[in-house]
């Protein structure tokens, strides 16, 4: 099973976590892109952080992972922080800065799981219609984590504290809506396996057109792959026996292993607009074997989501009613509140008769396009 991700949740700043404050300001991967010259000592960092920094429309917060401090956040309406930032803010332009502070939380997809529920939040408590974030054009870890967290590039600007790269987060259509989270499908939406792949080690041992996905893909031996009755690796291993069966005179073993040596590929359009109109967590809810966690780490895209649910480890797989319930109870969020997203008829069908909200998915066209009608329907 694999592990159950931190507990985040955000606290306004207190005269309690100026220690941890000022400690985390001295840790050399907060100190390389965020100084404060003119806080010399704990004092002076309580002064301005309690003081100075409400009365300019900044808002500080302290993340906790799993009860404990970890972290720095902020967000401030652009319109009245002042001091020479945003001069040409429109209404509805909220800004956010940050940073991890323990270090060992540091490259754990803890920041990035932040971030989407600090814009949330922001979105959910204040009229902002657009989250916008500054980091340093050399930070290229912060850049490539606003980006998976569904920031857009806008381009570099000169801001009082130097040379920086302005990214923004438009509201999300949904965000008006009784949508709160998103939840689709892996294979056929997100990911993808060309056929001719297939047909082309089948050539090349010699093997008889679409065998191999004949055989893996029987449903008395797929099912039990995908409701962790067996390993990945006995999935695998029966494959190589009935294509040893049945092409004995062929290199079966190397051609199972070249078709399993292929994590797939994915469509980072589809993700990342999925990613950018979730108005809450994005999660994936997905048929798949025990190698689910290190195919998507292979495709480093782990961190675009806030909750993964595999069938073989829950130990029940689409289209059954139970494995959405399931869903919903780890978002803690009614079914009506969930947009589930799936390239079968059969499993979208089935989400809905649980009260899911359920689309369909064929093109990423029609997607934004269902999309659109959810947002204005509801």
């Amino acid at each position: 099973m694999s592990a159950k991700p931190e507990s985040l949740n955000f606290f306004p700043l207190g005269e309690e976590h100026i220690p941890a404050l000022w400690r985390w300001l001295q840790e050399p991967h907060v100190a390389e892109y965020w100084q404060e010259p003119d806080c010399k000592n704990p004092r002076q960092l309580k002064e301005k952080f309690l003081g100075k920094l409400p009365l300019r429309g900044v808002y500080p917060f302290v993340l906790y992972a799993d009860g404990s401090p970890i972290g720095y956040f902020q967000y401030y309406d652009a319109q009245r922080v002042g001091g020479g930032w945003w001069p040409e803010a429109k209404f509805g332009t909220y800004g956010i800065d940050q940073f991890i502070g323990e270090p060992k939380f540091i490259e754990r997809g803890v920041g990035s799981r932040a971030i989407r529920k600090f814009v949330q939040q922001i979105f959910s408590q204040t009229p902002a219609l657009e989250v916008i974030t500054d980091p340093d054009p050399t930070n290229g870890r912060a850049i490539q984590v606003y980006r998976k967290c569904g920031f857009t590039p806008v381009g570099e600007i000169t801001t009082p504290g130097g040379k920086a790269l302005l990214m923004r987060f438009a509201r999300s259509p949904l965000s008006d809506s009784p949508i709160r989270a998103i939840l689709t499908d892996l294979d056929g939406v997100i990911r993808f396996f060309p056929a001719r792949r297939d047909s082309e080690i089948e050539e090349r041992h010699g093997l008889a057109p679409k065998i191999i996905s004949r055989i893996a893909f029987r449903p008395e031996l797929l099912d039990q792959a995908i409701t962790g009755k067996i390993s990945d690796e006995i999935w695998r291993e029966r494959i190589l026996g009935s294509l040893q069966d049945l092409e004995p005179n062929r290199d079966a073993r190397s051609a199972v292993a070249e078709w399993s040596s292929y994590p797939g590929e994915i469509n980072l359009e589809t993700l990342s607009l999925l990613r950018e109109l979730s108005p809450g967590p994005l999660a994936l809810l997905t048929n798949a074997t025990s190698r689910l966690a290190r195919d998507l780490k292979s495709l480093k895209v782990l961190s675009y989501f806030d909750l993964i649910l595999n069938s073989s480890e829950l130990g029940v797989a689409k289209p059954a009613s139970e494995i959405f319930q399931i869903a919903c109870e780890r978002l803690s969020l009614s079914a009506s509140q969930v947009l589930f997203l799936d390239d079968s008829e059969k499993n979208v069908a089935a989400a809905r008769s649980v009260g899911l909200v359920a689309m369909h998915f064929s093109t990423i066209e029609k997607l934004k396009d269902d999309l659109k009608k959810i947002a204005e329907e509801r």
